[in-house]
């Protein structure tokens, strides 16, 4: 992926509290956008730092 294509949308995962990442509720943004018509990239959160590919392809490597 280019730098033209990258998008700005923080993951609500990172500043979320113990419970609401129990329960998911630091989805709900986005499943009520995904009941309101069908999501598109734009609307999607930007990946955790702990789950890029960089970091997972050397965590692989070991």
């Amino acid at each position: 992926m280019d730098s033209s294509s990258k998008h700005v949308n923080p993951n609500p995962r990172l500043k979320a509290n113990f419970l609401s990442k129990i329960v998911f509720w630091w989805l709900k943004d986005l499943f009520w956008i995904g009941t309101r018509k069908d999501l598109e990239y734009s609307d999607l959160y930007n990946t955790l730092p702990s789950q890029l590919s960089d970091r997972l392809g050397d965590v692989l490597e070991r």
